[in-house]
């Protein structure tokens, strides 16, 4: 077990060791090695195909790593006697195209987790899909269902479905690329937001500026693996390696 149930959730450092994963022949993390220290902020950078998704999602076990290990805390989550309800539902993670229930309303969006997973009774369940919508400026839409509401407003429900469990760490895949530009900086502010808090985030992005602001540290990946990683205003003014300042030439900083 994770965490004993009704245990006030704690964040956590993460630690990849020597992990690994290929799809058929194609190598997608190759012996990765990293700590993230609790309660910080990392941006994950790089080309797509680079294996920043897949590495997201072996955090999670939505991808089972070929070799490795992952830890959470002091939880091995690729031991596989770990049940996976219990991992995913410590490690929340944020899609790109939000995956809500389009029949559902957002409270019930958000409070459909703590019902289900964590056992909480139904007007306790209520009581904190409200808190977290309140908590991501959405209070007021607690009724509307997803096709009622906006892109940016339907992430920041999926980012309140996530903080409602109480994750010990929380993920983001490219949580703005299936928007709308004049809708990102909505769910920026809610992730800068998130990231003043003492929360371990990871979050997997091409938004170098936001990545400059808000991350305590940034991850260069490239083929499968680290090329560069530290303090943003080190790997995103200073790079060293020559395909670190090819990407950054080609995006905007």
């Amino acid at each position: 077990m994770i965490q004993e149930a009704g245990e006030t959730s704690l964040t956590s450092d993460i630690r990849f060791e020597h992990v690994s994963k290929s799809f058929g022949r194609r190598r997608i993390l190759d012996d990765i090695n990293l700590l993230l220290p609790a309660g910080t902020t990392t941006c994950l950078i790089g080309p797509s195909g680079s294996g920043k998704t897949t590495l997201l999602r072996c955090v999670n076990r939505l991808e089972t790593p070929d070799s490795g290990r992952i830890f959470v805390g002091a939880i091995e989550v690729t031991d596989p006697h770990i049940p996976l309800s219990q991992v995913r539902s410590e490690i929340g993670i944020v899609f790109q195209n939000f995956n809500l229930f389009p029949h559902l309303s957002a409270a019930d969006n958000v409070s459909l987790g703590p019902r289900v997973v964590r056992k909480l009774p139904q007007s306790e369940a209520t009581e904190e899909a409200l808190r977290q919508l309140e908590r991501v400026g959405l209070g007021q839409f607690a009724a509307s269902r997803p096709l009622q509401l906006s892109g940016g407003q339907q992430q920041r429900v999926a980012i309140a479905r996530a903080l409602a469990m109480k994750p010990r760490a929380l993920l983001f895949d490219e949580p703005t690329s299936a928007l709308d530009p004049e809708l990102v900086h909505e769910v920026l502010e809610v992730m800068e937001d998130l990231s003043r808090e003492e929360i371990t985030l990871i979050v997997a992005t091409h938004e170098m500026r936001f990545a400059q602001r808000v991350a305590d540290n940034v991850v260069f990946l490239d083929g499968g693996q680290i090329v560069e990683q530290g303090p943003p205003q080190q790997v995103l003014t200073s790079p060293t390696s020559t395909r670190l300042k090819s990407f950054l030439s080609r995006v905007n900083l």
